[in-house]
């Protein structure tokens, strides 16, 4: 697994779309049949059975499903074209899963635990971040966000170093 192509801990994501691509090519077979005559099958990457770890063929690594998913991609505009909502779907998905309210409150749980511990190793003051870039979070959930984490590094990054 490449830490590079994190977009989530879930495979949720990545089964989807492969999912949403072999519906569209069971949808319209004449699509695949022209990816076929282009060479896809030539392109596609293989997987042999590791029978030393008891690993059948069908069983890849996510290196291997991102390569079949950009050769497909890039074989049929119309599979790519697919991919145009997953933006969105994962946005609306990550706020359903995970009301702003209670990540805030986790953060928070989280935070104190740190606390704690770095009282437990000799600190000497709260290192406690402002709730501030809230106030104007109608802005840019994104831009606070950011400034978010911003804040809480540059509380932890100057209190360490003096």
């Amino acid at each position: 697994m490449n830490a590079a192509n994190f977009s989530t801990f879930s495979l949720g994501n990545g089964c989807w779309g492969l999912v949403r691509m072999h519906k569209h090519l069971y949808d319209f077979p004449k699509e695949w049949y022209q990816m076929v005559d282009y060479g896809v099958m030539g392109q596609l990457p293989r997987h042999k059975a590791e029978e030393a770890v008891d690993k059948p063929a069908y069983v890849t690594e996510v290196r291997h499903e991102l390569t079949t998913g950009i050769i497909m991609g890039s074989m049929s505009p119309k599979v790519q074209q697919l991919g145009a909502t997953e933006g969105t779907y994962k946005h609306k998905m990550i706020h359903v899963a995970h009301p702003l309210k209670k990540y805030l409150e986790e953060c928070k749980e989280s935070w104190d635990d740190y606390q704690k511990t770095w009282k437990e190793n000799g600190a000497t003051h709260d290192m406690c971040p402002t709730h501030t870039p809230l106030k104007w979070w109608k802005a840019s959930s994104r831009t606070t966000a950011i400034l978010w984490v911003s804040i809480v590094t540059h509380m932890v990054l100057e209190t360490t170093s003096t």
